[in-house]
This record gives structure tokens, C-alpha cells and sequence, in this order.
């Protein structure tokens, strides 16, 4: 697990001294590791469930979740501070709701790109305990579809 943080942040920190690849376009969700090699406890396998995020030029994001067959759409808009991703969501929605539910939820994740179509980012904090035990960080691998 060292090896892929030590290796984000150096193929990330190189792109400091050339343009980034673009944020926008579609990501997906492809495997993720706690910090301390724990076991994931929220639930969600990848291969059998799915998580999608769209990231659109005019600053809006749109979250795609499908875990155990139950959809959960958020949606909200999305600031770029060099490698620093903040997100504010708007709505969520799941199957399990007719309409949107607003919500004002922040969060910032780190976002190395590993090439032009492939990421990985690293949660911290109470978004990251949602999934991994409390001081690990979350790191989640994506490919740009």
C-alpha cells in the first residue's frame, strides 16, 4: 500500500512541472484500500457493485452508486485547487426516494493522476471512516471511461 502512495504522489508531483490531465469526464471506480490494509466495512464490492463519477466543464458533478442493486445519484458542483478536489453536494437521490433530497455536504479529496486515464484519489477524515477504521485514509483507484 506504501508503494501506491509513494508512487501517486510521485507520478502526481511530476505533472506539477507539465499540464495535468483533465478532471472532466466520466471516472470510474475500479478497486480502493484503507491506509492500514484493513478490511473495507461498508459493504460495497467492487466488480459486483459500481461507482461512477462525471465531472462536466461547467463545474458540476454528477455521483453514481450502485450497491446491492439500489441506485443512489448525487449531484452538486466541484472546485479544483491544483491536485485538491472540493465537492458540494446539491441532491441525492436513491431507489428508494420518489423525488431529490437537497443536502449541503462538503468534502475534499487528493487527486494524483497515474496518466491521462487513470487516478487515484485519498479520502480523509469522516468521509473516509465511513469506510475504512477511524485515522486511515481511504485510497480509491479510478479509470476514465
Amino acid at each position: 500500500m506504501k508503494k501506491i502512495i509513494f508512487t501517486g504522489i510521485l507520478l502526481a508531483a511530476s505533472y506539477g512541472f507539465a499540464a495535468a490531465p483533465s478532471i472532466q469526464g466520466t471516472w470510474e471506480l475500479t478497486s480502493r484500500a484503507c491506509t492500514s490494509n484493513a478490511q473495507i466495512n461498508d459493504g460495497m464490492k467492487i466488480g459486483q457493485d459500481s461507482v461512477y463519477i462525471s465531472n462536466n466543464a461547467d463545474n458540476t458533478f454528477q455521483y453514481k452508486m450502485t450497491v446491492g442493486g439500489c441506485e443512489t445519484r448525487v449531484t452538486g458542483v466541484y472546485t479544483v485547487d491544483g491536485m485538491k478536489v472540493t465537492y458540494t453536494s446539491a441532491s441525492s437521490q436513491s431507489c428508494k426516494e420518489l423525488n431529490p433530497v437537497p443536502m449541503n455536504d462538503t468534502h475534499s479529496v487528493f487527486f494524483a493522476y497515474l496518466s491521462d486515464k487513470e487516478a487515484v484519489t485519498v479520502l480523509t477524515g469522516d468521509k473516509a471512516a465511513m469506510s475504512c477504521p477511524a485515522g486511515d485514509a481511504l485510497l480509491m483507484h479510478f479509470d476514465k471511461q
